[in-house]
């Protein structure tokens, strides 16, 4: 075994060996045994005694120089390598915090297997001032992540920046990675008051320092349960939140900052709660992709009470899953992607919902020309929108429809919920095509405050009136008064 020892009364030295040194220290004094990742104090009445909660300064007691210059990554890896056994029994015990208290330069991934610790710095503060920032700055290769939590659980990250590097980019600031079933568990941990890429235009390493910034990963159960606060992710050429494993569940993200993700801020194959996330200058705020193991389940499932957004390509691009905001502010903008979809839904899953109550959608920069929203279900697909109060809609200028949707595939089906949904100057605000609104619930509409345009069919191209009873079509060669038809469930009646 291995000690390292901090007298501190009256004086500070250091000294290492075996065993405990053979002499007795003033009171006060503090040993610190490397091999357990444990600290004693000493009282000359009563001896070495442990102590319940631990700090270890990786420059004080692992030899960190922590300038910015010098390697070091070795110190901070013997830090967390000092935190016990690797067996899930040791993950129990005393809260150990490694403490962070400068600029650490890395050149390797940082990896903690099976521990509860904390990993803490001062604060972020600039790259190129800030004398008392703390931060890791990555000088190693590229396509490795920074720092890996790996089968851990109760861990805490927190007052610290990641720094990555344009160049070399590592794959991950933050990489949350479940080796496989014989692991154990990733869970309930904490990442808090952390920034991750670049924090001012000012500090020379300007551009994506990082793939993505937080990424989820490895075996898809039991990585899961964590929470996110406070955190700022900024300048990453993939993703700012990346969860790529439909179990990733019951994961809390408060107070989130995403900024200038080259595509998407958050990527999310798991189940995310939210409140409070801004979102600037990212291609697209959120995203689902279809997954194959997605194909016998719901999907991804993002819900967030308080949603700000500016010069974003898309709010949202949903393959799979259900997406519910609440309190929602939507800026569009040049940066709009040039088809003007700013919700787009078009996908092979089985179900698809978008619910958004509480919209303010206006217009900072013309914007492409719309349709702002446009749902589209593949075969087979399902689809529910649900818009529940949308204002300043009439800021919105250009473009034919202000919500376009429509279906391919003749089995396809979506439902259809719109309340306080107000016009769009010089535009048409809705336009349905065929299939689209389909259910017992069919279209609800305030009819004073907008029209839809029902879908559009020849007598020959009529769908079955008994898959569409109580709908509404528009017939184009129908004779006369027989343009607009209804289905009385079992055939088309010419509503005069």
């Amino acid at each position: 075994m291995s000690f390292s020892v901090e007298v501190t009364v009256p004086g500070t030295m250091r000294i290492t060996g075996d065993e405990v040194p053979p002499f007795s220290p003033p009171n006060g004094s503090v040993l610190y045994r490397t091999d357990l990742g444990k600290r004693y104090s000493f009282d000359q009445s009563l001896g070495w005694s442990e102590q319940a909660d631990t700090i270890l300064s990786v420059q004080k007691v692992f030899g960190a120089k922590c300038d910015d210059v010098a390697d070091d990554t070795a110190a901070v890896q013997a830090a967390l390598d000092s935190l016990g056994s690797t067996a899930t029994a040791q993950r129990t015990g005393p809260q150990t915090s490694i403490l962070i208290p400068g600029k650490c330069r890395i050149t390797n991934t940082l990896t903690a297997k099976r521990k509860s610790f904390t990993l803490e710095g001062t604060g972020w503060g600039l790259q190129d001032g800030s004398a008392n920032a703390a931060y890791l700055r990555w000088d190693g290769p590229a396509g490795i992540p920074m720092l890996k939590i790996q089968d851990c659980a109760n861990t805490h990250v927190r007052n610290l920046r990641l720094v990555g590097n344009i160049t070399n980019k590592p794959s991950a600031g933050l990489n949350f990675n479940q080796t496989g079933p014989s692991g154990a568990a990733l869970t309930a941990n904490t990442v808090e008051d952390v920034m991750i890429g670049l924090l001012s235009n000012n500090e020379g390493n300007n551009g994506d320092q990082f793939v993505d910034g937080i990424l989820l990963d490895g075996y898809p159960n039991n990585n899961a349960e964590h929470t996110f606060k406070n955190i700022k992710v900024n300048h990453v050429s993939r993703d700012g939140f990346h969860v790529s494993a439909v179990q990733s569940v019951d994961l809390s993200l408060h107070g989130a900052y995403f900024s200038l993700c080259g595509r998407s801020a958050i990527y999310n194959c798991g189940y995310i709660v939210g409140t409070n996330v801004v979102f600037a200058g990212c291609a697209i705020d959120i995203m689902h992709p279809y997954l194959d193991d997605q194909a016998a389940n719901s999907g991804a499932r993002t819900q967030i009470q308080g949603y700000f957004s500016e010069n974003a390509g898309r709010m949202a691009d949903l393959d799979a899953g259900h997406l519910i905001l609440n309190g929602t502010s939507y800026a569009l903008s040049a940066s709009t992607n040039a088809d003007g979809k700013v919700i787009r839904a078009d996908s092979n899953s089985t179900s698809v919902s978008v619910e958004i109550r509480n919209l303010y959608w206006f217009q900072s920069a013309a914007p492409p020309t719309p349709p702002y929203l446009a749902l589209s279900p593949k075969t087979n697909g399902t689809r529910h929108i649900v818009i529940d109060g949308c204002a300043a809609w009439s800021a919105l200028t250009g473009g034919t429809n202000g919500m376009d949707v429509a279906t391919t595939g003749s089995t396809a089906r979506a439902y259809l919920y719109l309340r306080d949904y107000p016009q769009t100057t010089g535009t048409t605000p809705v336009r349905v095509a065929q299939n689209f609104i389909q259910g017992a619930s069919g279209l609800n509409w305030n009819i004073n405050r907008f029209e839809v345009k029902a879908g559009v069919f020849t007598t020959a191209t009529r769908p079955a009136a008994a898959d569409y009873a109580g709908f509404i079509i528009y017939v184009s060669d129908g004779a006369g008064g027989s343009k607009f038809q209804g289905s009385d469930g079992s055939s088309w009646v010419s509503l005069g």
